[in-house]
């Protein structure tokens, strides 16, 4: 098991590190699989088991009988969407990235931190959210590119003396984009199931927080002590938010903790780490609420959450579920690449 999440000792604990394994589910892993759907794609093996099983679906939508039964394939033909298509990602693919977002949700938060290391937990969340946006904006970019090599396409289809192998490289090019296209978004959506199912459990909140400030003593520059020590104040006001329904002035607490020494050798944080560690999750916003009273006048209580402050943090997870959303409808609109040769 990993030690400390940021230092593995020998090569399991380098594999199940946040990043190794986060990388390895949630990009290696999707767009393998997208690669390989080319290779089938573009060099057909004649086993149709073996095509059914790893190829996506490619369905009209007027031939959908689901769409039937919903009265939905009538509403499409209205809408003049019937000559579209839709990929439905392979099973398999979606229940590998199911399983990897569920996981935490079957522990209980106190033993998920302890089994998976509170240091991978949290490098982890950071390194997955970054994956989400770049998977929104590279299915935006390949929505974009798709379009206009099918337009290109389409052209060099009707010139002349037009020989598919001389352009085998557009036609490869085009499904693997398509291929992103219709797999990126479900890797995202997956993606942001284990960030709510995260988000929803009211402890996970207070064991990130304490894990930032334990990670603090392991990081060596400045520069990272003082991110971790805002994550932490962050996530433990959120936490305090969760279960008082009012909040902490952190931001008070972080400029004196930076200002007044070196994170290295604060005695400031010292405190406020200790008190993580009392087993009481109260006992830190107290000595925070404390510290507070002695820097200014009415600091040492909990105040309401501001406006400013709801939007910020309902944008969390609301920015990147809109766009999942909108970029899943986009995909709905996109016409299947061009096919030119057999």
């Amino acid at each position: 098991m990993v030690t400390n999440g940021l230092k593995p000792s020998n090569f399991k604990e380098w594999l199940w590190s946040a990043k190794v394994l986060t990388t390895i589910v949630w990009i290696l892993f999707p767009w393998g699989y997208t690669i390989l759907l080319v290779i089938v794609a573009s060099n057909p093996i004649p086993t149709d088991f073996f095509t059914r099983t790893l190829a996506p679906t490619v369905v009209n939508t007027s031939d959908l009988g689901f769409l039937n039964i919903l009265g939905l394939s009538h509403l499409m033909d209205t809408l003049g969407l019937s000559q579209f298509y839709i990929i439905i990602p392979p099973v398999a693919f979606m229940i590998v990235l199911l399983v990897f977002s569920v996981i935490p949700a079957i522990y209980p938060t106190e033993y998920f931190f302890k089994n998976r290391s509170s240091a991978n937990v949290v490098i982890e969340y950071q390194y997955i959210r970054r994956i989400l946006y770049a998977s929104l904006i590279v299915v935006i970019i390949s929505i974009i590119a798709v379009n206009i090599l099918n337009s290109y396409i389409d052209y060099i289809l009707g010139l002349p003396g037009y020989d598919y192998y001389s352009y085998k490289i557009l036609f490869d090019v085009s499904t693997l984009l398509y291929g992103l296209v219709f797999l990126l978004p479900a890797a995202a959506f997956f993606i942001l199931v284990k960030l709510m199912l995260e988000h929803s459990r009211k402890r996970f909140r207070f064991y990130y927080a304490k894990t930032c400030f334990e990670i603090i003593n392991e990081k060596k520059r400045e520069a990272d002590k003082t991110e971790y020590l805002s994550l932490g104040l962050d996530w433990y006001k959120k936490f305090v938010k969760r279960v008082t329904k009012s909040e902490i002035d952190v931001e008070t607490i972080y400029s004196k903790i930076v200002s007044l020494s070196p994170l290295s050798n604060s005695i400031l944080l010292d405190t406020i780490i200790e008190s993580f560690h009392s087993g009481d999750e109260m006992k830190p916003m107290r000595h925070m609420l404390a510290l507070l009273s002695c820097w200014k006048e009415g600091g040492g209580t909990l105040v309401k959450e501001s406006l400013r402050t709801k939007i910020k943090e309902s944008s969390d997870l609301l920015i990147p579920i809109t766009t999942v959303i909108i970029t899943i409808i986009a995909t709905f609109f996109l016409k299947a690449p061009s096919q030119g040769g057999s």
